[in-house]
């Protein structure tokens, strides 16, 4: 993960276009990643190779979700000052966060779990739309 320093590198205060703009593109380079590895799910073969992208998902989101919510939100609230906003992210970072503990509870065994990915993907996919159309 990269660090609240990184991202905050060259500006001086943490309300800074510079920190956002840096926020925001760490944030996109982490949507590509997660977006990349549904894909790849997608096209799984084998239970191992499914088992593999799930956790690297899982991992991958919890990690998106810590920097989003450390880097990304603060700066965006401080930004619009949207009290429905402030309260919908959380919410929103709610259910990603019990889709993404249904899958790490699973495993390929379980008959419904390509299913849960796929929701967790597509959960996932329609936050990334929702943002990038306001914020990137």
């Amino acid at each position: 993960m990269i660090s609240p320093a990184v991202v905050f590198a060259g500006s001086n205060s943490q309300g800074s276009p510079v920190a956002i703009r840096g926020a925001i593109d760490t944030l996109a380079e982490s949507y590509s990643q997660l977006l990349q590895w549904f894909d790849d799910y997608d096209s799984a073969g084998s239970n191992l190779r499914k088992q593999e992208l799930a956790s690297r998902i899982c991992r991958g989101m919890q990690a998106h979700m810590s920097l989003e919510q450390e880097l990304f939100v603060p700066e965006f609230l401080e930004a619009v000052n949207d009290r429905v906003a402030g309260e919908a992210v959380p919410a929103e970072q709610a259910i990603l966060s019990q889709l993404t503990e249904r899958v790490l509870e699973s495993s390929p065994i379980d008959e419904m779990f390509d299913s849960k990915v796929r929701i967790l993907g597509d959960a996932f996919a329609l936050r990334v739309a929702v943002e990038t159309q306001y914020f990137m």
